[in-house]
């Protein structure tokens, strides 16, 4: 391997989310590496049916107060449809052991929903990031295809741990 790449399943494992982010923004050369790098994603068909929209700067920080806005006044609504009830067995098990481990690293007990809301709205300023990679799809039939297309895309955008 060289220098700087990590074995396959070390970057795998060693993946996670991050929820802070340095306010340094990346050189312009760096984001177009990682962007030459992700359009080698395989897809269906060879459709690549992505879309990816890169905002930073002023532009970012007026994204972030506007949903910001809309969020606090009720006004947003998702691509898709997303009901936490509907997880069931060992699905709503997973996602509650998430919640749980979140709310817990940030001090949030259970019981304080004004808080847990506060922690949810950090999503609509991108957790401090200096730029937001948002990606569009086009909806060809039921979209699965799309779905696992836009899946590999953005595993394959995300940089190196």
């Amino acid at each position: 391997m060289s220098g700087d790449t990590l074995p396959f399943d070390e970057a795998v494992r060693t993946r996670h989310a991050v929820r802070a982010f340095l306010p340094d923004p990346l050189p312009a050369a760096q984001i177009r590496s990682v962007l030459e790098d992700a359009r080698m994603a395989p897809s269906n068909c060879n459709t690549q049916p992505w879309q990816i929209h890169i905002v930073s700067g002023q532009q970012r920080d007026l994204l972030s107060k506007e949903l910001l806005r809309a969020e606090a006044a009720g006004e947003v609504s998702g691509d898709f449809t997303f009901d936490q009830n509907e997880y069931f067995g060992p699905y709503a098990h997973r996602s509650g052991h998430q919640a749980k481990t979140r709310n817990d690293a940030l001090g949030i007990a259970r019981s304080d929903r004004k808080a847990r809301r506060v922690a949810d709205r950090r999503n609509f300023a991108f957790f401090g990031a200096p730029h937001v990679a948002m990606l569009f799809a086009p909806a060809f039939g039921d979209s699965v295809r799309v779905g696992g297309d836009i899946g590999m895309y953005a595993q394959t955008f995300l940089p190196d741990p």
